[in-house]
């Protein structure tokens, strides 16, 4: 199993600061990563929130690119519906280009906040046929020398993509949560990032179209912070952990349900399970052993550096997330596969 960071770039709300620092911190974080013998860095997005969450992967991870030489890059997600799929392409084509065939984990979404939609001018119901109209073209563009695409939402005549990336064919992934979902992203022949409980609805969906589910990684993040015992971990991490769920409360879901609905900030670290890994890193192992150990997952990402953590608390974590936590987790699961998984039978 590949072993990495998950990063959501953004600050606290009630304690601003200056958004050139925060991205400075938490590209030195990622080059640390690196150091520090991590797999991977996995981006985030969203669009117009008070907490100045990144709106732009792929610059970023070029600028991480640079300043790395070993360290595999993604995204989790890319809102693809947001974006210009021929434009995306080209954009990815040259990450990947420029950091010799790191951009592995290049994982897209659907969107789920109705307030992005609507500055996007976008219908929120169109969410899945853009996402998946757009992976599709994207992977016929890297696949053919000429090709003319005719869709439901994009129309894109004689496309000559003579940007190609280094990896070919290029790995394409789906992330996000709910069978109809995990069931298409299978069916279409994706690597999967997200689903947990959902898995075998996704290798149903692999199998239907005859796929081999051992040609497709699977991956799943989880927001944390390490410390030397549980109460240090949650004094740091607490008001992160917080504002991690309250901004899925604040903002309106395009299926009208909230997610992660936070108690008091004081009564976080009374729950038994949490949706987060907060602790020492035996309790971050034990929590994670009966999901991890003898499963099909290939990537694992801690969402590190909560809002409003200081760099010296956060390397802390990360020092112990790499020398306690990344040894064992990397014998669990299974190695990840390069490039995309090709149907072995002409079943559906």
């Amino acid at each position: 199993m590949d072993v990495g960071l998950v990063q959501a770039i953004r600050f606290l709300p009630g304690r601003p600061e200056r958004l050139a620092d925060t991205y400075r911190n938490f590209v030195d974080e990622a080059v640390l990563a690196e150091d520090l013998g991590l797999d991977f860095v996995w981006t985030t997005e969203h669009h117009f929130a008070a907490d100045g969450w990144m709106p732009a992967q792929l610059p970023v991870l070029s600028f991480i690119a640079a300043r790395t030489s070993r360290l595999q890059l993604g995204t989790c997600l890319f809102l693809l519906p947001f974006h210009n799929p021929l434009r995306v392409a080209e954009d990815v084509a040259t990450i990947d280009l420029l950091s010799n065939g790191r951009f592995t984990g290049f994982a897209c979404g659907s969107g789920s906040d109705a307030g992005e939609f609507e500055s996007y001018g976008l219908d929120p119901k169109e969410r899945w046929g853009r996402l998946f109209e757009g992976l599709r073209f994207i992977r016929e563009a890297f696949a053919r020398e000429q090709y003319d695409h005719h869709g439901k939402y994009f129309q894109f005549p004689n496309v000559r993509m003579t940007t190609k990336p280094v990896q070919n064919p290029f790995p394409l992934w789906v992330g996000g949560f709910g069978p109809k979902l995990l069931e298409r992203a299978g069916r279409e022949g994706y690597h999967l990032q997200g689903g947990r409980e959902g898995i075998q609805t996704y290798m149903d969906g692999l199998e239907s179209s005859g796929y081999d589910e051992h040609d497709f990684n699977y991956q799943v993040f989880y927001p944390g912070h390490l410390g030397a015992t549980r109460d240090q971990a949650w004094d740091a991490a607490q008001e992160g952990v917080y504002w991690y769920r309250d901004f899925y409360t604040t903002g309106r879901s395009i299926t009208g349900t909230k997610r992660y609905v936070p108690p008091s900030p004081d009564d976080l670290r009374k729950e038994t399970n949490p949706p987060e890994l907060v602790g020492t890193p035996e309790d971050v192992l034990r929590r994670l052993e009966p999901q991890l150990k003898d499963s099909r997952v290939t990537h694992f990402g801690l969402l590190h550096r909560l809002a409003g953590m200081s760099t010296e608390v956060s390397r802390t974590s990360l020092d112990l997330y790499a020398k306690e936590v990344m040894p064992v987790l990397k014998t669990w699961g299974r190695q990840p596969v390069s490039g995309m998984g090709a149907r072995r039978s002409a079943t559906a």
